[in-house]
């Protein structure tokens, strides 16, 4: 059942959750730009999940230095949805950020976001996104329209529509929207994807601010530039995941679903290809099936681009094609484009 937001008019605390874990190098710019924010009144929860560079004694500084701070240890690493979920459990916030440890914010981002949601009654409140990648940062995606309002319904069709990106970063939550989600702990990617479609089907209004916000840094060795047999893995369980919490909507919705899905059957295929012996991996086996026996619809259908329809024709007739061009065009972007 979707949740009904009470409109008010104080100023509420904002929690901001960081996991944090061996991210020495950028941690002191992404803290600055959380406690320099315009909006004041917050609360900085840094997770420590276990670092073992100099990622600690940053946040310690930080907590001696700012009240608003507080830092969790942990032992040992349990990953970034672990760290999420310890600080949903400890914030007190009304309205709860996430922040990733190497990225950084435009100062005035949470105040936007913030007003934003009360101006719309939102349950959600989303900005744009900066991709920072070596030598240059692009906005994400641009939009003719400054606002877009958005209900459950809608938000999951900008999804499939690639307009409304569906990671955690630069989105404002009401706390409640978190009373039963957490983050799955056994995904190490996509794992935001998953708990966005429980929040977006949760949330009746939700608010998408247009202008760029937030500054995501794009660097080789981080989970999303990473390609292997997990990660293909979780990327289906996350669009598996859509389908279900869609599963009553009407038909054009769940068609788009599953046309989503055969996307993501198309990206596991080929991240599986480049893993050694793919060909006894269960899930490519099953995953190919699928894609030989929706290869005459993906043929036809405008919702596939021509990239995925050349990468489900070689799926077809030669998979082992996939892995030395994939290769290559990882090693290229990789030296050109990352840090």
């Amino acid at each position: 059942m979707s949740l009904m937001y009470n409109n008010k008019t104080e100023t509420a605390r904002i929690s901001v959750i960081v996991p944090v874990f061996n991210v020495e190098p950028y941690l002191d710019k992404c803290i600055k730009s959380i406690v320099s924010q315009t909006y004041s009144n917050l609360e900085v929860i840094l997770v420590n999940d276990g670092s073992t560079d100099g990622s600690g004694a940053i946040c310690k500084y930080f907590e001696s230095i700012d009240q608003r701070v507080v830092v969790v240890h942990e032992n040992a690493n349990s990953g970034v949805s672990a760290a999420r979920n310890i600080g949903l459990d400890k914030a007190i916030g009304e309205y709860i950020c996430f922040v990733d440890a190497d990225d950084y914010l435009e100062l005035d981002m949470i105040e936007i976001l913030y007003s934003n949601m009360l101006k719309h009654s939102a349950l959600i409140s989303c900005g744009n996104v900066w991709m920072d990648f070596r030598r240059m940062s692009v906005i994400s995606k641009q939009y003719d329209e400054k606002y877009i309002l958005l209900n459950s319904h809608s938000a999951i069709v900008k999804v499939f529509e690639e307009k409304l990106s569906l990671r955690i970063h630069c989105k404002m939550f009401s706390r409640r929207v978190f009373e039963e989600i957490r983050f799955p702990v056994d995904m190490i990617y996509c794992e935001d994807v998953y708990t966005l479609i429980s929040a977006f089907a949760a949330a009746d209004v939700i608010i998408f601010d247009t202008r760029p916000l937030y500054h995501y840094r794009q660097r080789a060795g981080s989970a999303i530039t990473l390609r292997n047999e997990k990660t293909a893995l979780d990327l289906n369980r996350a669009f598996e995941h859509i389908c279900e919490v869609m599963a009553d909507e009407a038909t054009a919705i769940k068609v788009l679903c599953q046309q989503q899905l055969m996307k993501a059957h198309i990206n596991a295929v080929a991240s599986l290809v480049c893993c050694k012996k793919y060909w006894c991996i269960p899930e490519y086996v099953c995953f190919r099936k699928k894609i030989i026996d929706g290869f005459p619809r993906i043929k036809q259908s405008d919702f596939f681009s021509n990239k995925y329809k050349v990468f489900a024709h070689m799926i077809v007739i030669l998979p082992a094609m996939l892995r030395p061009l994939l290769n290559v065009g990882i090693m290229i972007r990789n030296r050109r484009v990352y840090k």
